[in-house]
């Protein structure tokens, strides 16, 4: 790897130390260096997608630290590196004392009609997609098919969660408080009638049909949600799309 970008709040020690080894690239960089908590990986890779991530905090953030019984490359996070040892991270790169994993995304595409015609619109998740209801005072009713069987003609709640084994620690997990390690997990979220998640494996096709009320579709901490209305509907699915993140040896 020659060449880097950064992304996060107040990331200019990153930048600065990085710059000594590496090529600031902005545009195709051979890798970006996430600096920052959860929501910045994931802003990463929606900004340059299927780059290879390097994920790293402050040390403030790391209880390993704290301590002071951190000396060494470590985790600051479950899967964030600490960026106390800087400099041995970045020896790590120069020597490909490093592997890169790939991780499943998922996709949530939108058909939406509006003036006569349908239009189609299209969001990817690392962590999950969702439909939800976009005012908090009023619940959504919606079908919900699965691999082409209706799993539930109307369903009344907030709506749906359909996440990766990546992001099942995430929102899927606040909602059903399990977690997997593959494949795909789908939760109701705040449904009037008690809803079991699905643990799917590599291939699903699911559908979520609003028959009242206005919702959107959303995917990860990305602000651009795609609004819905009656009539409209998701088709979720795993993404050709793959993350990958760099683990250090």
């Amino acid at each position: 790897m020659r060449s880097f970008f950064t992304t996060g709040f107040k990331s200019g020690k990153i930048l600065r130390s990085f710059s000594k080894h590496f090529k600031l690239d902005s545009k195709k960089p051979d890798f970006v260096v996430s600096y920052g908590g959860d929501g910045t990986l994931l802003y990463s890779e929606r900004i340059y997608p299927g780059i290879p991530k390097l994920a790293i905090r402050s040390n403030r953030k790391c209880a390993l630290c704290a301590k002071k019984t951190a000396r060494t490359i470590h985790k600051a996070s479950e899967k964030i590196y600490c960026d106390s040892a800087i400099e041995e991270i970045i020896g790590c790169l120069k020597k490909r004392q490093y592997k890169i994993q790939e991780f499943d995304k998922i996709k949530g595409t939108a058909f939406v009609k509006r003036n006569g015609k349908t239009k189609r619109f299209t969001l990817i998740g690392l962590n999950e997609v969702q439909v939800h209801n976009s005012n908090h005072s009023h619940a959504i009713r919606f079908e919900f098919c699965l691999d082409n069987a209706c799993i539930e003609k109307e369903i009344v709640g907030d709506g749906v969660v359909a996440a990766t084994a990546y992001g099942s620690a995430a929102y899927f997990y606040a909602i059903t408080r399990k977690k997997f390690k593959k494949g795909f997990g789908i939760a109701f979220n705040n449904t009037i009638q008690n809803h079991a998640p699905f643990f799917l494996k590599k291939k699903f096709k699911a559908e979520a049909r609003i028959h009242r009320r206005h919702a959107v579709l959303l995917a990860d901490n990305n602000p651009k949600g795609i609004p819905l209305r009656e009539g409209d509907r998701v088709i979720i699915e795993p993404a050709k799309e793959k993350a990958r993140i760099i683990k250090l040896r």
